[in-house]
């Protein structure tokens, strides 16, 4: 299968290639970078992703489906399912279906994060397509933006570490030399058409 453009993944996160000044990063021999969204010296390299609903968040940082191995869905934790007029009780995933509200009781957020966890980082079969208005309701509300660095090539040498404040590093190659070191924080991405160690 023919490799694709870094133009054409881009628009895979909704970003327009034409708003993107595509430049490499090096960060030299025992030297060590820090990406945060505030960073001037980066800012053509940084935008923000909008997601339209959960499974945008799926596709962005999430785990494949395809990661599990048929019948071997990772267990959940089993979040509450509640009913605006109710208390919390523990009824199961195919109890009362949380309906898409104008707003959330605390007690549903919680729920509701949780089942948003589940879908994103587990197999998105585990929670039921009747509570998938509600994820996105509830991401609606959230105006959620999630920073993206993007470079055409990363090089990380010897000795030297990338460190990013983000949720998505995103470039064509990245190569890191022998002791060399990129560091990301949990339920973080790495895009790349190809990663190589030397």
């Amino acid at each position: 299968m023919p490799q694709q453009t870094i133009e054409t993944r881009l628009k895979d996160f909704n970003i327009d290639p034409a708003t993107i000044k595509l430049t490499d990063l090096d960060v030299a021999a025992n030297q060590t970078l820090l990406l945060t969204s505030a960073d001037a010296a980066h800012v053509h390299s940084i935008a923000f992703l909008e997601p339209h609903s959960i499974t945008d968040i799926k596709r962005w940082i999430g785990i494949p489906d395809q990661a599990f191995a048929q019948g071997h869905t990772l267990p959940s934790i089993g979040p509450v399912v509640l009913h605006p007029t109710i208390r919390p009780s523990i009824v199961g995933r195919s109890g009362i279906v949380i309906p898409p509200l104008p707003a959330f009781h605390p007690d549903q957020v919680a729920t509701i994060k949780n089942m948003a966890r589940d879908f994103i980082y587990g197999h998105s079969g585990n929670i039921s397509a009747a509570q998938i208005p509600a994820l996105n309701k509830w991401l609606d509300l959230q105006k959620i933006r999630i920073p993206i660095f993007i470079f055409r090539d990363i090089h990380v040498a010897s000795g030297a570490v990338l460190n990013v404040k983000g949720k998505v590093l995103f470039a064509n190659h990245i190569t890191i030399d022998k002791g060399g070191l990129i560091k990301l924080g949990n339920q973080s991405a790495i895009h790349a058409a190809g990663i190589k160690g030397l």
